[in-house]
């Protein structure tokens, strides 16, 4: 009982492989307690340094966004 407890609480992230494929597309992004925003991903960063505590980040439009920060993520088919 207390193992499904537990497990309801941990929070799955978003994959560093799916945050790739998102660079140089339109996507949507949705978070925990904050509006969905949608727009092009410029780049997908990591520090190079395996030894630095920093997240993978995506880059969308003015934000920097944290891989703990997304709920889901959605590539967008291009409009044409």
């Amino acid at each position: 009982m207390l193992y499904l407890e537990i497990k309801k609480r941990v929070k799955k992230m978003i994959s560093i492989k799916e945050m790739k494929k998102c660079e140089g597309k339109k996507i949507r992004l949705t978070f925990e307690n904050v509006s969905p925003i949608e727009g092009f991903c410029q780049c997908y960063l990591q520090s190079e340094d395996e030894d630095e505590d920093e997240e993978p980040m995506l880059e969308v439009g003015e934000y920097l966004i944290n891989q703990s920060e997304i709920k889901t993520l959605e590539i967008l088919k291009d409009e044409k």
